[in-house]
């Protein structure tokens, strides 16, 4: 088994009311009152009840786009949600919903698909290179997503069949092997090439999450969800990919801001890459195991920052060194980057999606994943883990076949 590559830092080694014009608030206008008086004398003419329920609501302020997008306890409201979409080498259609849940028809298609010249030819999906755009009124642009309180999933889980947060995986410090519960995620873009990103697995209820960015999963504004997709835990090169570690996508899902906003090849707006996470339920893999039984699964950590230490460990499969085929690591400290975190490291395209791992020698949790970044300079951002977060993992955690 290779030795992963390692970077430290940015030396990288081979080993409720309005406002006018006038600054004034307002509180209603009189069109909004006569309407008012409207509606209440047609509810009498009615019999019906609640006047004073229609004059409430018809002085509450609608909600703003940026509103919509905070944390709201509903899942739902802010994230979307999709059942894994698989399309045939052979006849070029896309499978039914019901054959989309049978896992042996599934693992026929990707097994016909990823043939070893498509896994050769595959193109690793990257955000914007640059990262942040050049300090301007566009740079504080929207405010930060509400941290929330400290929330903390977990313990991380060892591989085997106990229950989950039994015991801690063997997470060595940097230098020394990687754990298999790290690995790259295969896709095709609906219309175009396939791609590649950097994934991990999550202990939850399930036994059956990953997560990765949200640019690995949905193309964002314009784009469509990505199909074939499948997760191969510790892939370790070479064209002919190992069906035993290969786990098919269930469901996914990102944030409803990254699906309207977002950009693979541009940096769009704030809201969009502040929400660039998401989760991916998987099916069992092709030897009928879940991947938190077989490989273990990272915690997550969501909260205020910084955290402490602030050291963590980023993985991923960056195009840039080994051609994408040696996990790569990087260990750097968390620091704050206008809305987002950011890290010395430098890894490029191919490591989105890969996890950034807090007290990696012990047990690990996630507390970013690869966004944008850059090689020269070193840097490499990702989404603030918040309440949101942690609300979208919430959602997805129990989801299963």
């Amino acid at each position: 088994m290779p030795r992963p590559s390692r970077f430290r830092g940015r030396t990288r080694s081979r080993a409720g009311t309005r406002k006018g014009t006038s600054g004034r608030t307002r509180r209603g206008t009189p069109s909004r009152t006569r309407a008012t008086a409207l509606l209440c004398a047609l509810v009498l003419l009615l019999g019906l009840s609640g006047c004073s329920a229609v004059k409430k609501a018809a002085g509450k302020k609608s909600p703003s786009p940026s509103a919509s997008a905070s944390p709201s306890g509903d899942a739902a409201k802010v994230t979307e949600d999709h059942a894994a979409a698989y399309r045939d080498p052979d006849t070029g259609k896309l499978l039914t919903a019901d054959e989309a849940k049978d896992p042996k028809r599934v693992q026929d298609v990707l097994k016909r698909y990823w043939t070893p010249e498509r896994v050769a030819a595959a193109i690793a999906a990257t955000g914007p290179v640059g990262g942040a755009p050049e300090p301007s009124s566009a740079a504080t642009a929207g405010p930060v997503d509400d941290p929330g309180h400290e929330q903390i999933s977990g313990p991380a889980a060892a591989p085997g069949g106990g229950s989950v947060g039994r015991a801690s995986p063997v997470l060595p410090s940097a230098g020394g092997a990687i754990p298999n519960a790290s690995g790259k995620l295969f896709f095709h873009v609906p219309g175009g090439r396939d791609g590649t990103c950097s994934a991990a697995a999550v202990n939850s209820a399930s036994r059956r999450l990953l997560a990765t960015a949200g640019h690995c999963v949905h193309g964002g504004k314009g784009g469509q969800w990505m199909e074939n997709t499948m997760f191969v835990a510790g892939y370790r090169g070479g064209t002919a990919l190992n069906f035993t570690a290969a786990f098919p996508a269930y469901q996914s899902r990102t944030f409803t801001a990254w699906i309207q906003e977002g950009s693979q090849v541009k940096y769009t707006t704030e809201r969009a890459f502040t929400h660039d996470v998401a989760f991916i339920t998987t099916m069992n893999g092709f030897d009928g195991r879940r991947i938190v039984d077989k490989y273990g699964g990272y915690g997550i950590r969501t909260g205020p920052y910084p955290i402490s230490p602030t050291s963590v460990r980023l993985l991923g499969y960056p195009d840039a060194f080994d051609k994408g085929g040696v996990e790569q690591e990087c260990v750097s400290d968390v620091r704050l980057d206008k809305a987002r975190i950011a890290v010395d490291c430098g890894m490029g395209p191919g490591s989105s999606g890969g996890p950034w791992v807090w007290k990696f020698p012990n047990v690990g949790w996630i507390v970013g994943v690869t966004s944008t970044g850059a090689i020269r300079p070193a840097i490499e951002q990702s989404a603030r883990f918040g309440s949101d977060v942690w609300t979208m993992f919430q959602a997805q955690a129990g989801t299963a076949p």
